[in-house]
């Protein structure tokens, strides 16, 4: 074993090494995460919707997911989730691709839940939950890999190598294929990779099964995610760039003449697959399963999406900064302008989507199946830096940002998988927070900001209609009140989001009558509710000194950060 490594490094197969590292590390991070799996974590929410294919084709035969309820009573959860449509029948959110990408694992879940009496062979127990954490591991290594084959074609061994431990090891393709499984996104990764890469062997080679090849992994990455059929705009920018190419797709075209029948075929039986089910299922061939979700294109987070706190790309994947720096190196040699444009409409349609930071994700999973064209562009800048220094000094410098950016990386993780590193509710103060602070205090909490789900997907923008209290602006306008000859005055209050709330109070309304110099304080601790805004009245206890005093009732906010509020409301009785 020593000696094949050493014959490695002597043949300068450092991107093999660098494979094999990561390999082992993230066997070693999916074992160190069997509670996970063991308490059945994985096949749920999001993943469950991609799942529940599997079960219903090889155990159930039952399209129709009749058995959907009684599985989830049986596990009291969501775990085999569906669309209840107008006529009662029942209809999934997702796309069928994922399920069969995930079927190899799945079938060998299923024998061994058979030959063991003490697991229902069910399609939910715990080994299916244990085998298809297994295939996003599978599929994240196999990714890498295809990743490597691009990256050889226009770099070094050692840039090469460079590039797989920043990815493998600075970027949440680490928590997605050892901790969170069973998503779509290392599936179609890997084939949106393998597209890549064989269309580049393609306008090398000119061989016909090149061409199949990239049409049918672009066709089953499509099914996975309809989304991914944008990075057609690779190949089609890659053949315009140049003269030669078009030529060279011309001639080929003329050569294959009825061969071309087998390509086309192929890239188009995924999606015949996929519209038949929808037949099915829903009696018509093209079915929006989305509901009232949906995309506004006029109004794009895309700078949100790569830049802000709220799982963002660039912050939660450092080594992608070298990506972006990649964009102002352009060289003859590498694809620069068909990177470019590919994934700026890429990133354009994504986060226009009215849920942009992608609900439970962290990092901004719905990119990743940009990574092997952010990959090629990591390559460039670290050619260049290479280039432009002494080499050892450059090398010596990229191994330390790799040691920051890996142990930071590290720390997200860790924090992400206990829900510290908030799913969806970050800020830029918490973000900054986390690199400041080992040990976490209450004060961390209250810098989270829950995101305003109705209306962003209602109006693709959040918070309307809202007043904000912030460390600059800590007072309401507030209300005129007068005390009468009553027990108590009552006001209504409403605030969106929780985490303002937790901990000490930071939120009071303030009561100033003309008569005295004195404010009275009142602490607010409204009903939490997580997705909706958070209402309760106030009763003011009526003092006799005061009576038929008049006065003006504020919203004084002594918090960190900001929080959303609507006006004060004086209720004439009791609620």
């Amino acid at each position: 074993m020593i000696d094949f490594l050493h014959d490695i490094a002597k043949k300068k197969y450092y991107s093999i090494l660098a494979l094999l590292l990561v390999s082992i590390y993230y066997v070693n991070e999916t074992s160190r995460n069997h509670e996970h799996w063991e308490n059945q974590n994985i096949i749920q929410s999001d993943a469950g919707n991609y799942y529940v294919y599997l079960p219903a084709v090889f155990i159930y035969k039952d399209l129709k997911y009749g058995f959907t309820d009684s599985i989830n009573t049986v596990y009291q959860k969501w775990i085999a989730p569906y669309h209840l449509e107008d006529d009662g029948s029942k209809t999934q959110k997702f796309t069928a691709g994922t399920a069969f990408m995930y079927a190899p694992f799945f079938l060998i879940a299923h024998q061994l839940s058979l030959n063991d009496p003490q697991v229902s062979a069910d399609g939910y127990s715990v080994k299916y939950h244990q085998w298809i954490l297994y295939g996003s591991l599978i599929y994240g290594i196999l990714s890498l890999i295809m990743i490597r084959l691009v990256l050889g074609l226009f770099f070094r061994d050692i840039v090469s190598a460079a590039v797989i431990l920043f990815l493998g090891l600075g970027t949440n393709l680490m928590f997605y294929s050892t901790f969170e499984g069973g998503l779509s996104h290392l599936p179609g990764l890997f084939l949106i990779s393998s597209y890549i890469y064989f269309t580049f062997l393609w306008f090398e080679k000119g061989r016909l099964s090149h061409l199949c090849l990239l049409l049918l992994t672009l066709s089953i990455a499509t099914v996975i995610r309809p989304t991914n059929f944008l990075f057609i705009l690779f190949f089609l920018i890659y053949l315009v760039e140049k003269k030669d190419r078009l030529q060279f797709f011309y001639q080929k075209l003329k050569l294959y003449r009825l061969k071309l029948i087998f390509p086309i075929m192929i890239g188009l039986v995924p999606g015949l697959l996929q519209m038949a089910l929808w037949k099915y299922n829903s009696g018509s061939y093209i079915h929006y399963s989305y509901q009232e979700e949906t995309f506004f294109f006029s109004k794009p987070h895309m700078l949100m999406g790569l830049f802000s706190a709220r799982n963002s790309l660039l912050l939660y994947n450092l080594p992608f900064i070298f990506a972006f720096i990649g964009l102002f190196i352009w060289r003859k040699k590498y694809p620069s302008l068909a990177i470019f444009i590919t994934l700026f409409l890429f990133y354009y349609v994504i986060y226009s989507w009215w849920c942009w930071w992608y609900g439970g994700s962290y990092g901004s999973r719905a990119a990743i199946e940009s990574y092997t064209l952010l990959s090629i562009l990591m390559g460039i800048t670290i050619t260049f830096i290479i280039k432009h220094l002494h080499e050892g000094l450059a090398l010596l410098a990229i191994a330390s940002t790799m040691v920051v950016f890996g142990t930071m990386t590290q720390r997200f993780t860790d924090l992400r998988k206990v829900s510290v590193l908030h799913y969806d509710s970050m800020t830029w103060e918490a973000y900054v927070y986390l690199w400041k602070n080992h040990q976490l205090k209450a004060d961390y909490f209250e810098l989270w900001e829950q995101p305003d789900h109705p209306n962003a997907l209602l109006y693709g923008e959040e918070y309307i209609d809202f007043n904000e209290l912030n460390t600059v602006n800590r007072y309401s306008q507030g209300i005129e009140i007068s005390q009468s000859n009553r027990d108590s005055i009552y006001i209504q209050f409403e605030f969106w989001g929780q985490f303002a709330f937790y901990g000490d109070s930071v939120v009071f309304v303030e009561i100033d009558y003309e008569s005295t110099d004195k404010a009275q304080k009142y602490a607010v601790k409204p009903q939490l509710d997580v997705m909706l805004w958070n209402k309760g009245v106030l009763a003011i206890p009526n003092e006799q000194s005061l009576n038929d005093q008049k006065g003006r009732a504020r919203i004084v906010y002594d918090g960190n950060r900001r929080i959303f509020y609507k006006p004060l409301k004086l209720l004439k009785d009791k609620p």
